[in-house]
C-alpha cells in the first residue's frame, strides 16, 4: 500500500511542475497538462458547440499560446545575446487580448456552419 502513495505523491509533484510550466507562460507542445487542459476544455464547449467549432475554437487558443512561447523565447534570446534585460510582458499582454478578440469573434459572430 506504501508504494500506492509514493505514486500518487510522485504524480502529484510532476503534475505540479508542468501545471507551474503554465502558470509561468511556458506553453509546450510536449507538456500533457496543456493537453489535459486542451481536451477539458474542448468537452467542455462541446455541451453547447458542435464539434468542428469546438475543436477549431481549442486549437487555435493552444496554437496561439504556444506560439506567444515560441516569440517570448526568442525575444528573450535576442536580447541576452545583445547583454540586454527584456520584459515578456507585452508580449503576454498581446497574446491575452489575441485570444479575448479569438474568443468574441467565436462566441458572438461565427455561427455553427461557418
Amino acid at each position: 500500500m506504501s508504494n500506492f502513495n509514493v505514486e500518487w505523491q510522485i504524480l502529484t509533484k510532476k503534475f505540479l511542475e508542468y501545471f507551474y510550466e503554465l502558470v509561468n507562460f511556458n506553453f509546450s507542445v510536449t507538456n500533457p497538462v496543456f493537453w489535459l487542459l486542451f481536451l477539458v476544455s474542448l468537452l467542455i464547449l462541446l455541451k453547447s458547440w458542435k464539434i468542428k467549432k469546438a475543436f477549431s475554437f481549442c486549437f487555435v487558443i493552444a496554437l496561439i499560446l504556444v506560439a506567444a512561447t515560441k516569440i517570448q523565447n526568442y525575444m528573450v534570446e535576442f536580447f541576452k545575446r545583445n547583454k540586454e534585460q527584456f520584459d515578456p510582458l507585452l508580449i503576454r499582454i498581446a497574446c491575452v487580448i489575441i485570444i479575448l478578440v479569438v474568443s468574441l469573434y467565436y462566441f458572438f459572430i461565427r455561427g455553427e456552419n461557418d
